[in-house]
Parts: C-alpha cells; structure tokens; sequence
C-alpha cells in the first residue's frame, strides 16, 4: 500500500492556549496545557484525551472535530473520569 499524496503538503494548524475562563475549567477537569517541540499547544489527561483549542474559537479532541460544546464535551466525560479515577 502506498500513499498517493507524493508532492503534496499539509500546513500543521497549532493550538493556542485557551482564555482564563477556558484555562480554569479544563483544570477543574484535570486537563494541563503543554507546548511541544514544534510550538503545538494543546491539554491533556493522563487518562488520555488530547484537546487542542484554536485561534479562531473552534477546537477538536483527538484530532476530530465535534459540534459539541467544549462545555459540553467536558461535562459528558467528567463523571466518565470519575469512575475510571476510582478504580485506579
């Protein structure tokens, strides 16, 4: 199998860290904003999540968009941590 995109290029879209309000409800949840090698920002959990918060307001989880609210999204995965922080 081979790749059929020979001489094409991608533009890496980087994270940016999220507002003060954005900041502190991803804590509460457990999150922590990092910055890779290349200038990518972006929160994770160790249970693994990977959450990356754009410039222009949008944002994805684990590299797929969601029409979801980052709110939302958040409050339908706490209770889900919770259980999996219990049995750890």
């Amino acid at each position: 199998m081979r790749c059929g995109c020979k001489g094409k290029s991608w533009a890496l879209v980087k994270g940016a860290p999220g507002t003060l309000e954005e900041n502190a409800r991803l804590g509460q949840v457990g999150f922590v904003g990092t910055r890779d090698a290349d200038g990518d920002f972006y929160y994770v959990l160790p249970e693994g999540p990977i959450i990356h918060l754009y410039e222009d307001g949008t944002w994805d989880v684990n590299n797929f968009a969601t029409e979801e609210s980052l709110e939302a999204y958040l409050a339908g995965i706490e209770p889900k941590l919770a259980d999996i922080r219990r049995m750890v």
